[in-house]
Protein backbone atom coordinates (compact mmCIF):
# COMPACT_ATOMS: atom_id res chain seq x y z
CA UNK A 1 0.00 0.00 0.00
CA UNK A 2 0.95 3.63 -0.45
CA UNK A 3 1.03 5.30 2.97
CA UNK A 4 1.36 8.99 3.79
CA UNK A 5 2.79 9.76 7.22
CA UNK A 6 2.15 13.31 8.40
CA UNK A 7 4.93 14.06 10.87
CA UNK A 8 7.19 11.26 9.64
CA UNK A 9 10.38 12.85 11.00
CA UNK A 10 9.22 12.67 14.64
CA UNK A 11 9.87 9.98 17.24
CA UNK A 12 6.89 7.81 16.28
CA UNK A 13 7.17 8.60 12.58
CA UNK A 14 10.73 7.35 12.27
CA UNK A 15 9.91 4.15 14.13
CA UNK A 16 6.77 3.30 12.22
CA UNK A 17 8.41 4.03 8.87
CA UNK A 18 10.90 1.23 9.43
CA UNK A 19 8.19 -1.27 10.39
CA UNK A 20 5.93 -0.38 7.46
CA UNK A 21 8.73 -0.38 4.90
CA UNK A 22 9.84 -3.76 6.21
CA UNK A 23 6.41 -5.12 5.27
CA UNK A 24 6.66 -3.78 1.72
CA UNK A 25 4.60 -0.62 2.04
CA UNK A 26 5.63 2.51 0.11
CA UNK A 27 5.85 5.58 2.31
CA UNK A 28 5.48 9.27 1.57
CA UNK A 29 6.56 11.61 4.35
CA UNK A 30 4.72 14.90 4.84
CA UNK A 31 6.83 17.16 7.05
CA UNK A 32 7.51 20.83 7.81
CA UNK A 33 11.28 20.86 8.27
CA UNK A 34 12.87 21.67 4.90
CA UNK A 35 16.30 20.95 6.36
CA UNK A 36 15.40 17.25 6.33
CA UNK A 37 16.24 16.11 2.81
CA UNK A 38 16.29 12.37 3.45
CA UNK A 39 14.61 9.99 5.86
CA UNK A 40 15.35 6.27 6.31
CA UNK A 41 12.76 3.93 4.74
CA UNK A 42 10.93 6.86 3.09
CA UNK A 43 10.30 6.79 -0.68
CA UNK A 44 9.45 10.48 -1.09
CA UNK A 45 9.14 13.64 1.00
CA UNK A 46 6.55 16.40 0.63
CA UNK A 47 6.93 19.68 2.52
CA UNK A 48 4.22 21.77 4.14
CA UNK A 49 4.42 25.06 6.03
CA UNK A 50 2.19 23.74 8.81
CA UNK A 51 -0.17 20.88 9.64
CA UNK A 52 -3.25 23.08 9.84
CA UNK A 53 -6.12 23.70 7.44
CA UNK A 54 -4.10 26.01 5.17
CA UNK A 55 -2.52 23.18 3.19
CA UNK A 56 -3.72 21.60 -0.04
CA UNK A 57 -4.27 18.23 1.59
CA UNK A 58 -6.24 16.93 -1.38
CA UNK A 59 -3.20 17.32 -3.63
CA UNK A 60 -0.86 15.93 -0.96
CA UNK A 61 -2.96 12.79 -0.49
CA UNK A 62 -3.48 12.05 -4.17
CA UNK A 63 -2.75 8.36 -4.82
CA UNK A 64 -2.49 7.49 -1.11
CA UNK A 65 -4.19 4.40 0.34
CA UNK A 66 -3.73 5.09 4.08
CA UNK A 67 -2.91 8.36 5.80
CA UNK A 68 -1.29 8.23 9.24
CA UNK A 69 -1.63 11.54 11.10
CA UNK A 70 1.09 11.93 13.73
CA UNK A 71 1.74 15.68 13.66
CA UNK A 72 0.75 17.39 16.90
CA UNK A 73 2.09 20.19 19.10
CA UNK A 74 3.73 19.10 22.33
CA UNK A 75 1.37 18.92 25.31
CA UNK A 76 2.20 21.58 27.90
CA UNK A 77 1.02 21.60 31.51
CA UNK A 78 0.30 25.32 31.41
CA UNK A 79 -0.03 26.33 27.75
CA UNK A 80 0.03 29.98 26.81
CA UNK A 81 -2.78 31.52 24.79
CA UNK A 82 -0.62 31.21 21.69
CA UNK A 83 -0.05 27.51 22.38
CA UNK A 84 -3.78 26.96 22.88
CA UNK A 85 -4.47 28.57 19.51
CA UNK A 86 -1.83 26.33 17.94
CA UNK A 87 -3.48 23.29 19.52
CA UNK A 88 -6.81 24.14 17.92
CA UNK A 89 -5.35 25.05 14.51
CA UNK A 90 -3.28 21.87 14.25
CA UNK A 91 -5.14 19.25 16.27
CA UNK A 92 -8.69 20.23 15.33
CA UNK A 93 -8.72 22.26 12.10
CA UNK A 94 -5.76 20.45 10.56
CA UNK A 95 -6.99 16.96 11.41
CA UNK A 96 -10.49 17.55 10.06
CA UNK A 97 -9.11 19.16 6.89
CA UNK A 98 -6.97 16.06 6.32
CA UNK A 99 -10.01 13.82 6.81
CA UNK A 100 -12.10 15.84 4.34
CA UNK A 101 -9.31 15.63 1.78
CA UNK A 102 -9.07 11.88 2.38
CA UNK A 103 -12.76 11.57 1.51
CA UNK A 104 -12.16 13.34 -1.81
CA UNK A 105 -9.20 11.16 -2.80
CA UNK A 106 -8.50 7.44 -2.92
CA UNK A 107 -7.61 7.13 0.78
CA UNK A 108 -9.11 3.96 2.25
CA UNK A 109 -8.32 4.62 5.91
CA UNK A 110 -7.14 7.48 8.11
CA UNK A 111 -5.32 6.74 11.37
CA UNK A 112 -5.27 9.51 13.96
CA UNK A 113 -3.00 9.36 16.98
CA UNK A 114 -4.97 10.97 19.79
CA UNK A 115 -4.12 10.76 23.51
CA UNK A 116 -5.38 9.09 26.67
CA UNK A 117 -5.65 12.68 27.95
CA UNK A 118 -9.03 12.63 26.22
CA UNK A 119 -10.24 10.36 29.03
CA UNK A 120 -8.49 12.25 31.84
CA UNK A 121 -5.29 12.29 33.84
CA UNK A 122 -5.99 9.63 36.48
CA UNK A 123 -8.37 6.76 37.22
CA UNK A 124 -10.09 6.56 40.59
CA UNK A 125 -12.32 3.63 39.65
CA UNK A 126 -12.57 1.32 36.65
CA UNK A 127 -9.90 1.42 33.97
CA UNK A 128 -10.51 3.69 30.98
CA UNK A 129 -12.00 1.85 28.03
CA UNK A 130 -13.63 2.85 24.75
CA UNK A 131 -16.99 3.35 26.52
CA UNK A 132 -15.65 5.59 29.30
CA UNK A 133 -17.04 9.11 29.27
CA UNK A 134 -14.21 11.45 28.17
CA UNK A 135 -13.32 14.02 30.82
CA UNK A 136 -10.21 15.83 29.53
CA UNK A 137 -8.48 17.96 32.15
CA UNK A 138 -6.25 19.95 29.79
CA UNK A 139 -6.64 22.13 26.71
CA UNK A 140 -4.57 19.58 24.79
CA UNK A 141 -6.94 16.76 25.78
CA UNK A 142 -9.98 18.89 24.92
CA UNK A 143 -8.64 19.59 21.43
CA UNK A 144 -7.90 15.89 20.84
CA UNK A 145 -11.47 15.07 21.88
CA UNK A 146 -12.91 17.77 19.61
CA UNK A 147 -10.91 16.34 16.72
CA UNK A 148 -12.16 12.82 17.51
CA UNK A 149 -15.78 13.99 17.54
CA UNK A 150 -15.30 15.72 14.20
CA UNK A 151 -13.67 12.62 12.71
CA UNK A 152 -16.56 10.48 13.91
CA UNK A 153 -19.04 12.73 12.10
CA UNK A 154 -16.99 12.61 8.90
CA UNK A 155 -16.76 8.84 9.12
CA UNK A 156 -20.51 8.50 9.57
CA UNK A 157 -21.57 10.93 6.85
CA UNK A 158 -18.77 10.52 4.31
CA UNK A 159 -18.06 6.78 4.84
CA UNK A 160 -14.34 7.13 5.52
CA UNK A 161 -12.81 4.35 7.64
CA UNK A 162 -11.02 6.04 10.54
CA UNK A 163 -8.95 4.50 13.33
CA UNK A 164 -8.34 6.59 16.44
CA UNK A 165 -5.60 5.49 18.82
CA UNK A 166 -5.32 6.88 22.34
CA UNK A 167 -1.87 6.07 23.77
CA UNK A 168 -0.59 6.87 27.27
CA UNK A 169 3.04 7.91 27.89
CA UNK A 170 5.18 6.60 25.04
CA UNK A 171 8.79 5.68 25.73
CA UNK A 172 11.67 4.11 23.86
CA UNK A 173 15.03 4.82 22.22
CA UNK A 174 15.15 8.42 21.03
CA UNK A 175 12.27 9.72 23.14
CA UNK A 176 13.05 12.41 25.73
CA UNK A 177 9.85 12.43 27.75
CA UNK A 178 9.00 11.51 31.33
CA UNK A 179 10.42 7.98 31.30
CA UNK A 180 13.68 9.28 29.85
CA UNK A 181 13.84 11.86 32.66
CA UNK A 182 13.21 9.15 35.26
CA UNK A 183 15.96 6.95 33.82
CA UNK A 184 18.40 9.86 33.75
CA UNK A 185 17.56 10.78 37.36
CA UNK A 186 18.00 7.22 38.64
CA UNK A 187 21.21 6.82 36.65
CA UNK A 188 22.59 10.05 38.18
CA UNK A 189 21.27 9.63 41.74
CA UNK A 190 24.33 9.41 44.03
CA UNK A 191 22.68 8.17 47.22
CA UNK A 192 21.82 4.70 48.48
CA UNK A 193 18.18 5.28 49.51
CA UNK A 194 15.19 6.82 47.75
CA UNK A 195 11.90 7.48 49.59
CA UNK A 196 9.59 6.20 46.85
CA UNK A 197 8.93 2.71 48.16
CA UNK A 198 5.52 1.18 48.71
CA UNK A 199 3.64 3.18 46.07
CA UNK A 200 0.72 0.97 45.04
CA UNK A 201 -0.63 2.74 41.98
CA UNK A 202 -1.12 1.24 38.50
CA UNK A 203 0.31 3.22 35.58
CA UNK A 204 -0.22 2.43 31.91
CA UNK A 205 2.82 2.96 29.68
CA UNK A 206 3.45 2.20 26.02
CA UNK A 207 6.77 1.13 24.51
CA UNK A 208 7.34 2.52 21.01
CA UNK A 209 7.76 -1.00 19.63
CA UNK A 210 4.30 -1.90 20.89
CA UNK A 211 2.77 1.26 19.43
CA UNK A 212 4.30 0.72 16.01
CA UNK A 213 3.22 -2.92 16.03
CA UNK A 214 -0.37 -1.82 16.70
CA UNK A 215 -0.21 0.87 14.01
CA UNK A 216 0.97 -1.68 11.44
CA UNK A 217 -2.02 -3.87 12.31
CA UNK A 218 -4.34 -0.87 11.92
CA UNK A 219 -2.78 0.12 8.58
CA UNK A 220 -3.38 -3.39 7.25
CA UNK A 221 -6.95 -3.56 8.56
CA UNK A 222 -9.10 -4.08 5.47
CA UNK A 223 -12.45 -4.24 7.28
CA UNK A 224 -13.54 -0.77 6.17
CA UNK A 225 -14.82 -0.14 9.70
CA UNK A 226 -14.09 2.79 12.00
CA UNK A 227 -12.41 1.97 15.32
CA UNK A 228 -11.30 3.52 18.60
CA UNK A 229 -8.43 1.77 20.37
CA UNK A 230 -6.79 2.38 23.75
CA UNK A 231 -3.28 0.93 24.00
CA UNK A 232 -0.78 0.03 26.70
CA UNK A 233 2.06 -2.38 27.46
CA UNK A 234 1.08 -5.91 28.50
CA UNK A 235 0.87 -5.06 32.21
CA UNK A 236 0.37 -1.91 34.25
CA UNK A 237 3.07 -1.05 36.74
CA UNK A 238 3.43 0.92 39.97
CA UNK A 239 5.90 3.80 40.26
CA UNK A 240 7.90 1.82 42.82
CA UNK A 241 8.04 -1.25 40.56
CA UNK A 242 8.99 0.89 37.57
CA UNK A 243 11.88 2.49 39.46
CA UNK A 244 12.99 -0.90 40.76
CA UNK A 245 12.97 -2.30 37.21
CA UNK A 246 15.00 0.62 35.87
CA UNK A 247 17.54 0.33 38.70
CA UNK A 248 17.91 -3.38 38.03
CA UNK A 249 18.62 -2.76 34.34
CA UNK A 250 21.09 -0.01 35.31
CA UNK A 251 22.74 -2.41 37.78
CA UNK A 252 22.32 0.12 40.58
CA UNK A 253 21.74 -0.96 44.17
CA UNK A 254 19.43 1.66 45.67
CA UNK A 255 16.99 0.95 48.47
CA UNK A 256 13.46 2.19 47.75
CA UNK A 257 12.13 2.92 51.22
CA UNK A 258 8.62 3.78 52.38
CA UNK A 259 10.01 6.23 54.89
CA UNK A 260 9.07 9.85 54.02
CA UNK A 261 7.10 8.73 50.94
CA UNK A 262 3.86 10.11 52.38
CA UNK A 263 5.56 13.41 53.19
CA UNK A 264 6.97 13.74 49.69
CA UNK A 265 3.52 13.04 48.28
CA UNK A 266 1.99 15.85 50.31
CA UNK A 267 4.69 18.30 49.30
CA UNK A 268 4.46 17.44 45.61
CA UNK A 269 0.65 17.57 45.65
CA UNK A 270 0.93 21.19 46.83
CA UNK A 271 3.95 22.36 44.81
CA UNK A 272 3.86 20.19 41.67
CA UNK A 273 0.41 18.59 41.36
CA UNK A 274 0.97 17.21 37.83
CA UNK A 275 4.16 15.44 38.89
CA UNK A 276 2.41 14.16 42.01
CA UNK A 277 -0.36 12.64 39.86
CA UNK A 278 2.13 10.84 37.64
CA UNK A 279 4.09 9.44 40.58
CA UNK A 280 1.33 8.51 43.01
CA UNK A 281 -2.01 8.20 41.18
CA UNK A 282 -3.20 5.45 38.85
CA UNK A 283 -3.86 5.63 35.13
CA UNK A 284 -5.40 2.30 34.17
CA UNK A 285 -6.31 1.39 30.60
CA UNK A 286 -8.42 -1.49 29.31
CA UNK A 287 -6.89 -2.43 25.94
CA UNK A 288 -9.09 -5.44 25.18
CA UNK A 289 -10.84 -3.82 22.21
CA UNK A 290 -7.88 -3.97 19.81
CA UNK A 291 -7.29 -7.63 20.72
CA UNK A 292 -10.93 -8.52 20.22
CA UNK A 293 -11.12 -6.58 16.95
CA UNK A 294 -7.74 -7.11 15.29
CA UNK A 295 -6.21 -9.89 17.40
CA UNK A 296 -3.34 -7.63 18.45
CA UNK A 297 -1.26 -8.10 21.60
CA UNK A 298 1.82 -6.02 22.54
CA UNK A 299 4.92 -8.00 21.47
CA UNK A 300 7.25 -6.40 24.05
CA UNK A 301 7.06 -6.41 27.86
CA UNK A 302 7.80 -3.23 29.80
CA UNK A 303 11.11 -4.70 30.95
CA UNK A 304 12.10 -5.43 27.36
CA UNK A 305 11.12 -1.92 26.34
CA UNK A 306 13.07 -0.33 29.19
CA UNK A 307 16.10 -2.50 28.45
CA UNK A 308 16.14 -1.35 24.83
CA UNK A 309 15.68 2.28 25.92
CA UNK A 310 18.48 2.18 28.50
CA UNK A 311 20.81 0.34 26.12
CA UNK A 312 20.29 3.10 23.57
CA UNK A 313 21.06 5.78 26.16
CA UNK A 314 24.23 4.03 27.24
CA UNK A 315 25.44 3.77 23.66
CA UNK A 316 24.94 7.46 22.90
Amino acid sequence: MRIAIIGANGFVGRSISEDLAGRGHRITAIIRDHRVQKLPFIESILYVSSADANQNWKMLLDGIDVVLHLASPKAANKPSQKQKQEYYKTIVDGTLSIARAAVETSVQRMIFISSIKVNGEITNGPAFDINSTPIPQTCYGECKLTAEIGLSKISETQHLAITVIRPPIIYGPGNFGNIYSMIKFLHWFPGHTLPIGGIKNNRSLLFIGNLTSAIVRCVEDSSGKTHLFLLRDRAMISTTSLCSMILSILNKDINLTKRFTATIRLVLAFCMPRLSEKLFESLEIDDNTIFNTLGWNPPFSTKEGLTKTISHLKNK
